[in-house]
């Protein structure tokens, strides 16, 4: 259906069982036209396997650990990266946490660690050339 109406799918993975990325390479494989949005992009190096083997691969940073931004940053595959937030699931798990401060750190943090190109394509330049 995503290939039919030409829209990205968004997919949900992580270290569970049944949540690895690798788990979908046959439809990234069958469905090159689509654009596969791996969601927390966990575990990362099966995320960068992913991305660096499929040109349709994307992944965000929903509740994605700044290093592993870095290191998506540091493997050249910025361009495929967007800018996610979870919102308000760090609630759930930091309750103590005030979600604009944690997202001010969070954003500062990642000004610190990446390139400036990098970072506006993660926060804004990819959202808009997939979206806009």
């Amino acid at each position: 259906m995503a290939s039919v109406l030409q829209i990205p799918l968004l997919i949900h993975t992580g270290e569970k069982e049944g949540c690895n990325p690798k788990l979908y390479e046959k439809p990234i494989s069958d469905f090159p036209n689509v654009v596969f949005i791996l969601a927390h992009g966990r575990p990362i190096s099966d995320t960068i396997e992913l991305m660096k083997k499929y040109p349709n691969v994307w992944c965000d940073t929903a509740f994605m650990p700044t290093e592993n931004i870095v290191k998506l940053c540091d493997e050249k595959l910025s361009n495929h990266v967007l800018w996610g937030t979870d919102y308000p699931i760090p609630k759930y798990y930091y309750p103590e946490k005030d979600l604009r401060t944690y997202y001010l750190d969070l954003a500062q943090k990642l000004v610190d660690s990446i390139s400036q190109e990098d970072f506006e394509l993660i926060t804004h330049k990819n959202f808009e050339k997939l979206f806009v």
